[in-house]
């Protein structure tokens, strides 16, 4: 829980830094926002949910089954901002939301198995 909450904050940070203070479209942001947070969710998961390290090996499995859940991340910002209007962060939140729980499942599984 501790990990996944400061992956979030860390993704939200660097989302309203680049869009609001570098100019950069939202949707160019996120990836670079979401790969900084699961490199932190990474090595916090490494030594607190798992106690396993599984070395740069794991950390590319990782990022394979996590660029995965970037894709859902990256649909759903595109749809609830530009289609629904919201504002970016709104949707960078319910995309973060609907890939948590297949971020988990596939890396519990592929990656700390």
């Amino acid at each position: 829980m501790i990990v996944g909450a400061t992956g979030a904050l860390i993704l939200m940070v660097i989302m309203w830094a680049l869009v609001d203070n570098a100019g950069v479209h939202y949707l160019l942001s996120l990836p670079i926002a979401y790969t900084t947070a699961i490199s932190s969710n990474y090595v916090w998961n490494s030594r607190w949910t798992f106690n396993k390290f599984p070395g740069w090996k794991g950390y590319l499995k990782f990022l394979s089954s996590s660029w995965m859940a970037l894709g859902i991340n990256e649909c759903i910002l595109a749809v609830i901002t530009a289609i629904f209007d919201f504002h970016y962060l709104i949707g960078t939140a319910a995309g973060m939301t609907a890939g948590f729980l297949f971020n988990y499942l596939v890396s519990r599984k592929f990656v700390w198995a």
